[in-house]
């Protein structure tokens, strides 16, 4: 059997735009697909699907129904579309549980899901079930805020700095980039202006460019000055102007706090990026020195 990618749906078009990323990598990396439906009476789709059956059936049963034939639907225009194999499941519970439950039992490759978000105070927040999920799973996320996805990944955006759990991301980086011949974008904020720290941060950089050429991908960098945005933003800001395909992000710190919360800067730029997310979980540091990925 294949391994998988979990992409759970609502039918909202944030998730169906997340399929369609799911469905692109896994014709890459030749993957199947299980689609997740999980019935919470919470769920606008799910109260919308109530008013429709309650006219001819009996709810539970009706919802179902109607549930699994949108499923089929889907199943159909992109097995045909992409060419891989589905799966679905349709479960009752609360979401980000049921999410977890089935990716804890079914190990896939990665997890693909729309943000969600919602605008507050003028600006978007990730909404609370990809939050739940992305701070109790060390699976890699793929998380769609935008409307819109490129069909492919040229470039891949990775932002970096001299701490050792960021580098994680660039093992999954090089996976990425090799499946799509795209060229890896390594992006370092400065924060400050103590010339040591500077050429420092340059330094292992230029040290990360190296090791990603050895795999025989493409890679860029590019060290920026922090102006009056916010880090997040300076990011975002990079990636749109250097026609980003994909960010890659950790989602935590790296001991004592995994599970606990999402950092700040990871829900930040999730936020306020229409560019598609890659979130890695980090692993202890004995097991991610740059040469063992």
């Amino acid at each position: 059997m294949k391994e998988q990618i979990l992409v759970p749906v609502d039918f909202s078009e944030q998730s169906v735009i997340a399929l369609e990323q799911a469905c692109s990598i896994a014709r890459k990396a030749d993957l199947d697909i299980t689609l997740l439906y999980v019935i919470h009476r919470n769920n606008p789709q799910f109260t919308d699907l109530k008013g429709i059956v309650h006219k001819e059936i009996a709810k539970e049963e009706g919802i179902e129904k109607v549930i699994l034939e949108k499923l089929k639907n889907i199943v159909n225009e992109f097995s045909e579309k992409f060419g891989i194999n589905f799966d679905t499941i349709i479960e009752k519970g609360h979401p980000y549980q049921i999410i977890l439950d089935n990716a804890k039992k079914m190990k896939p490759r990665f997890l693909a899901m729309g943000a969600n978000s919602s605008p507050k105070e003028g600006r978007r927040n990730m909404g609370s079930t990809t939050l739940k999920v992305l701070r109790e799973t060390d699976l890699p996320i793929f998380t769609i805020n935008g409307k819109q996805h490129t069909n492919g990944c040229r470039n891949i955006i990775l932002p970096l700095d001299a701490t050792k759990e960021t580098r994680q991301k660039v093992g999954k980086a090089i996976e990425i980039a090799k499946y799509y011949d795209a060229t890896i974008k390594i992006v370092s904020v400065l924060t400050t202006t103590d010339r040591f720290i500077i050429n420092k941060v340059k330094s292992q950089v230029n040290q990360v460019k190296l090791f990603i050429e050895n795999k025989e991908v493409k890679c860029e960098t590019s060290v920026i000055e922090k102006n009056k945005d916010s880090l997040a933003k300076s990011i975002v800001r990079y990636a749109v102007e250097n026609n980003g395909d994909l960010i890659i992000i950790m989602t935590q710190p790296e001991d004592g706090f995994i599970n606990l919360f999402v950092n700040t800067l990871s829900q930040d730029i999730i936020n306020i990026s229409e560019i598609p997310i890659l979130s890695i979980a980090p692993k202890r540091i004995g097991e991610v020195i740059i040469g063992g990925m």
